[in-house]
């Protein structure tokens, strides 16, 4: 029969083997800060160029005037995305 004293110290040194456990695998931090690098990246560029969708529909203008919005929204979302990697880098 087993006292409370030793479940609690058989219960204390499951827990550390199971931290130690968790403290010896690999780390896949790399991978998910690569994700959110790329997230962050593409999210600005795709709303931009789809700004410049809406806005050359509402002008409706020539084909070219919308191609020429979207390609100026992309630049935008590009130097928007750009600058915030810088900063999180």
């Amino acid at each position: 029969m087993t006292t409370e004293e030793e479940r609690r110290r058989a219960a204390a040194e499951r827990t550390r083997g199971d931290l130690e456990r968790l403290e010896s695998r690999p780390s896949d931090e790399g991978f998910w800060r690569a994700l959110k690098v790329l997230g962050s990246f593409g999210w600005p560029i795709a709303l931009m160029s789809l700004l410049g969708v809406a806005a050359g529909r509402a002008i409706g203008g020539p084909r070219w005037a919308t191609a020429t919005l979207i390609a100026v929204g992309a630049g935008i979302g590009l130097a928007a995305a750009l600058s915030g990697v810088g900063r999180r880098g």
